[in-house]
């Protein structure tokens, strides 16, 4: 998963952005290294459901019915670590969207390069647009795709041309 967020954040997001957002999943990587994520992935089903407890569990350790998952999810994660983005000006600075709302694109960026990779590592669910088959040719430099990327692709991105859409 973190070869994946990075690659795609150095190598597939818009250029001006692209030494920040790379920089930014590395803090969030580094982040999830530091509370021991690591021991969690096993029970992440995908960004925003993971495993629960089960009744039994729930049972001979009380303290379990708090937190009803075996893991945070890695949606919640990445919106409780907002403090990264509360304090930083760079990740918080807001423009006004077409919608007529507001949008932090940085932010935006960094959160779609760690969903796209846990979705393609963990559980497809395409829940990240706006990439194309060439943007994952240049992630793996004229490399071949690994399989564990284009396991879940129909028709296969072997014979996609770069314009492509993928939904990751």
């Amino acid at each position: 998963m973190q070869v994946f967020a990075l690659r795609m954040a150095r190598y597939a997001t818009p250029y001006r952005y692209r030494r920040r957002c790379t920089h930014w999943v590395g803090e969030y990587l580094a982040a999830m290294a530091c509370e021991n994520f690591g021991i969690h992935y096993r029970h992440v089903i995908n960004w925003d459901d993971s495993e629960t407890w089960t009744r039994e569990e729930m049972e001979a350790e009380p303290w379990k019915r708090w937190t009803m998952y075996k893991s945070d999810l890695l949606c919640d994660f990445t919106s409780a670590h907002n403090g990264l983005a509360e304090y930083e000006p760079e990740l918080s600075r807001e423009r006004e969207a077409p919608n007529g709302g507001y949008e932090t694109v940085l932010l935006n960026l960094v959160k779609c390069c760690l969903r796209a990779a846990c979705d393609v590592a963990a559980s497809p669910s395409a829940g990240v647009l706006g990439w194309t088959v060439g943007d994952l040719r240049r992630m793996w430099k004229g490399r071949r795709i690994p399989d564990w990327v284009t396991a879940d692709f129909e028709p296969a991105i072997a014979t996609a041309n770069d314009a492509t859409p993928v939904w990751l």
